[in-house]
C-alpha cells in the first residue's frame, strides 16, 4: 500500500454551505473510492491559512450523501500523487477532485463521523492525524454515503478565507 498526497493550492472555501446543499465547485476537496470494496484511509489533513486579514473558516471533513460525478481533471498548482516515487500504480486509483459535473453534498446523517477544523486563515496552520493508524477517517467503496468524503466549509465561515491544504491517504 502506498500513501498519496492530494494538494489544493490557494482556494477559497467561501462562506460555507449547509449539509443540505450541494457544494460549490472549487471550494472543497473530495476523495472518492474507485471500486465497490476499496477502503481508503485518510491519514492526515493539513491546512494553511493564506488570507490577507483575519478570517475564520469552519472546515469539516465528512462523508458525502451525494457523491461527485465526473471529476474535472486537476490542473497545476493542484496535484495528486504518491509520496514514494518507487510505489506501483494502483489497479483502481482513487478519484480526487475540486470540481465535478455533479458536485457532492455532505451527509446529514448524525451517525456518520465528521471532523471539524476551525482555523483563522490569516496565517493559521492546522494539522490533523488520527492518534492511531486504526483510527483513521475512512471511506469504503465508491458509493454514497461511505465511498466519498469531502473537506469543505460549513455555514458561518468568512467569505474572505483563503487556504491551501493537503490530504494524505492510503488505499487498499
Amino acid at each position: 500500500m502506498s500513501v498519496f498526497s492530494f494538494n489544493s493550492r490557494s482556494f477559497s472555501p467561501g462562506t460555507g454551505i449547509a449539509d443540505t446543499v450541494a457544494l460549490t465547485n472549487n471550494t472543497y476537496m473530495t476523495v472518492q473510492g474507485a471500486a465497490a470494496t476499496q477502503r481508503t484511509n485518510i491519514l492526515e489533513v493539513f491546512i494553511e491559512g493564506e488570507a490577507t486579514a483575519s478570517a475564520v473558516s469552519l472546515l469539516t471533513l465528512a462523508h458525502d450523501s451525494t457523491i461527485g460525478i465526473t471529476a474535472a481533471a486537476l490542473v497545476t498548482p493542484n496535484s495528486n500523487g504518491t509520496m514514494d516515487p518507487n510505489a506501483g500504480a494502483l489497479a483502481n486509483p482513487v478519484v480526487v477532485g475540486i470540481s465535478w459535473t455533479t458536485p457532492p453534498q455532505r451527509a446529514t446523517t448524525i451517525t456518520l463521523a465528521k471532523v471539524p477544523f476551525s482555523i483563522n486563515t490569516f496565517g493559521g496552520v492546522l494539522k490533523w492525524n488520527p492518534w492511531q493508524p486504526n483510527m483513521a477517517f475512512a471511506n469504503l467503496g465508491n458509493t454514497a454515503s461511505l465511498g466519498e468524503c469531502s473537506l469543505s466549509a460549513f455555514t458561518g465561515s468568512s467569505g474572505s478565507a483563503v487556504v491551501s491544504a493537503h490530504i494524505l491517504y492510503e488505499t487498499a
